[in-house]
């Protein structure tokens, strides 16, 4: 099913049952090769397959990308999407909801090229410096304009 592969063979039962049943807890499945932490009971499993198992972003009319910003970013499945079709590019996700941050953050850890940010888009334009220490980005604040 569209490379979809659960990581023990009650996996897939338990979320069917979880889901049934309206349960949220923390399940490891492999989506196309990847593995992802995703929630019973959300659209988690569903957004990974569309992002991931079916191609969701196979067909961009665009070749290359130095700089992918993922605003709403939710637990990270398109950022590994963009991370393999533009593996050069810096992906620069951006998400508000902390439990979505959360995942976001353990499903791309393995991508230096992601860089998460916990926010929301605001009506401010943020201008951004980027700075390696010790092998991680850190994004910094410089100058913040009303627009």
């Amino acid at each position: 099913m569209w490379g979809v592969r659960f990581l023990s063979p009650y996996s897939a039962l338990r979320l069917g049952i979880l889901n049934l049943f309206g349960i949220r807890r923390s399940l490891n499945v492999r989506v196309a090769g990847v593995k992802l932490a995703i929630r019973s009971g959300s659209t988690d499993f569903e957004v990974a397959v569309s992002s991931l198992g079916m191609g969701e972003y196979d067909g961009l009319p665009v070749s290359s990308a130095d700089v992918i910003i993922d605003a709403g970013a939710n637990i990270g499945t398109s950022a590994v999407a963009f991370s393999r079709l533009f593996p050069t590019a810096k992906i620069i996700c951006i998400e508000p909801e902390c439990d979505n941050a959360h995942l976001l953050r353990q499903n791309t850890r393995a991508l230096e090229n992601v860089v998460v940010v916990e926010a929301a888009l605001t009506l401010l334009a943020v201008y951004l410096i980027e700075e390696r220490v010790r092998g991680y980005l850190r994004l910094q604040r410089v100058h913040t304009q009303r627009v």
